[in-house]
């Protein structure tokens, strides 16, 4: 009963806040049409990261990458922290199905991920069980968005690892519902408030 009753409380504090219209976080615009592109698919855990940093809390709703899809059509979305140059620990992530198109804004929507004031890594990735195979055209010969993120990085399993590389420059577009930080940090207390008070009882 005490675990039903907390989560009740965050349930009416996030409708309360989803009430609030989503906005435009992230926009780097369009990508090229060219032939350079970075490659999302073909191979599991073939990643494409981006680094981005929000001046305010916001309940991110829709992330979207300007991709040209070939076959397949599941890929996956995560949000990680900060590790400097590379993207650090998972904090969110979800599948999307993507469509067969030439080039077009894709991915998740509908989401409910807080995220607080700070630096953040967003990637879209193919894993063990997605099998989306696509591109991100890149900034190479004029070929990305008019206001590239600057900071990128890239993982395939032949590194092994995240390797910085800043001229991929792809677009992404972040919507989100802005969340003043006393109700921020509120959502973020019941949230911890609920797993703890859940695994007790």
């Amino acid at each position: 009963m005490r675990c039903k009753y907390v989560l009740f409380i965050f349930l009416v504090v996030s409708i309360t806040t989803q009430s609030v219209q989503a906005v435009t976080v992230i926009d780097t615009g369009e990508g090229g049409t060219g032939y350079a592109a970075t490659g999302l698919g073909g191979i599991p855990n073939q990643s494409t990261a981006a680094e981005f940093t929000l001046d305010m809390a916001y309940i991110i709703t829709d992330i979207e990458g300007w991709m040209r899809t070939f076959t397949g059509n599941q890929a996956t979305i995560v949000i990680y922290s900060d590790a400097g140059e590379i993207p650090g620990i998972e904090i969110y992530s979800g599948t999307f199905d993507a469509y067969q198109t030439n080039y077009s804004w894709q991915g998740a929507h509908n989401l409910d991920w807080l995220l607080a004031a700070g630096t953040y890594w967003v990637s879209f990735e193919v894993r063990e069980f997605d099998n989306l195979f696509a591109g991100l055209p890149v900034g190479i010969g004029g070929n990305g968005p008019p206001n590239p993120l600057g900071n990128e990085a890239y993982y395939t399993p032949s590194n092994g690892r995240w390797v910085e590389l800043d001229n991929l420059d792809f677009a992404v577009r972040i919507q989100g519902i802005p969340v003043p930080e006393p109700m921020a940090l509120t959502l973020m207390v019941i949230g911890l408030a609920s797993l703890g008070f859940c695994r007790k009882g």
